[in-house]
């Protein structure tokens, strides 16, 4: 839990994301390949990045052909608010930052919240920066419109962009397009009369991710088993969804996607305890993983792991992609896999603490173990 609490902190956009699960990457012995040099069947850990993408996978000393993918499905961005490309404003006599909602942002959940705000930038010379703070910079006022508040006066143009570059000591004249998300500075904390529940900013992608990493990092350490090998492989996508990866896949690995399985990893709304009438088919926090259907459920079993049925439509599912759309990307079937938790896409979210050890377990036995159950029920 401490260290999902550090991933989280270092998390704050889908940029820092991704650059922090390279760096957990190559701490777990996982090397960078680029797209013209493939290693195919090559052993060990590997990894592709893009701006907000990232792929890795590990294949075994002595893998046989033939030894089916087992695919981790998470998302590096969150739902919240990204600040336009003309961000400074003015109302009333307060200085403005101009946002919009990137996904279901339930505004009401952002508002009186100290804010930061973070992204990358990028410079003339093509390359770029990682730019922000946990500095509390902007508020977005109760019952406000949806931009946030950051001083006091009229507009002033390029006030934000000014900011930002100074902080990063960066040349203002250097900067050729950026990218900029707010942020809850707040760090997570534990809640609860036992401290049974994790409360904090961007669990809706983060939790998923990281338990995902966990895994990867896991199967790579261990290996697969024997019985059963596979090929664990890790598809952290950023808001342009799932890439078609079917043939990157295949030249990446060096094997066909027969046989594999994808699960796509989010959180999902938990039985509300204002909606009793909803609460039979949403699952609680502290009961295990949340699936809609049977497929995952030999790794569960395997691993020790209990687990929750939930409906497989509406406010109930996991994953926040279609799955169906993911399947279709990939190639492969895929099972929507989540935990519970209440504001998923609010400024702060809550889950439950024993369900994010629960579900690295099942998704590390998943990852090293190709069940024949796994299948059941998962047709694209």
């Amino acid at each position: 839990m401490d260290d999902l609490i550090t991933f989280i902190q270092d998390c704050p956009s889908p940029w820092h994301t991704v650059a922090e699960g390279v760096r957990r990457l190559e701490r777990s012995g996982f090397r960078a390949v680029h797209e013209q040099e493939f290693p195919g069947e090559a052993a060990g850990g590997r990894y592709l990045s893009g701006a907000d993408t990232l792929i890795a996978w590990y294949t075994a000393p002595g893998t046989p052909p033939g030894t089916p993918l087992r695919i981790l499905t998470a998302h590096t961005d969150a739902a919240g608010l990204r600040v336009r490309p003309e961000p400074d404003g003015a109302s009333a006599g307060w200085r403005r930052i101009r946002v919009a909602p990137h996904g279901p942002v339930p505004i009401a959940g952002w508002t009186d919240r100290d804010l930061g705000i973070s992204g990358r930038i990028t410079l003339i010379d093509g390359s770029s920066r990682l730019v922000g703070s946990d500095e509390p910079l902007v508020r977005l006022p109760h019952r406000g419109a949806g931009d946030p508040l950051w001083g006091l006066g009229g507009a002033q143009p390029d006030g934000l962009l000014s900011r930002i570059t100074a902080d990063a000591d960066v040349d203002f004249y250097e900067v050729r397009d950026w990218e900029l998300t707010l942020h809850d500075v707040q760090p997570p904390v534990r809640l609860g009369a036992d401290r049974e529940f994790l409360v904090g900013p961007r669990l809706d992608n983060l939790v998923a991710l990281h338990a995902a990493l966990t895994a990867l990092a896991e199967a790579a350490r261990y290996g697969p088993d024997p019985a059963g090998p596979v090929v664990p492989v890790l598809v952290a996508h950023g808001p342009a969804g799932v890439p078609p990866l079917g043939r990157t896949l295949h030249r990446a690995t060096g094997r066909a996607p027969t046989g594999a399985l994808a699960v796509a990893l989010d959180l999902t709304a938990a039985a509300h305890p204002d909606e009793p009438d909803h609460g039979d088919d949403r699952p609680l926090p502290g009961g295990g993983p949340a699936v809609t259907s049977t497929g995952f459920l030999a790794a569960c079993e395997r691993a020790g792991v209990p687990w929750q049925r939930t409906a497989p439509t509406g406010a109930a599912r996991c994953a926040l992609g279609s799955s169906a759309a993911i399947a279709d990307r990939l190639g492969v079937p895929v099972l929507d896999v989540g935990i519970a938790g209440l504001s998923p896409h609010a400024a702060r979210a809550l889950c439950g603490t024993t369900d994010v050890w629960l579900l690295t377990r099942a998704l590390t036995a998943f990852a090293t173990a190709d069940d024949v159950d796994d299948r059941e029920e998962t047709a694209p």
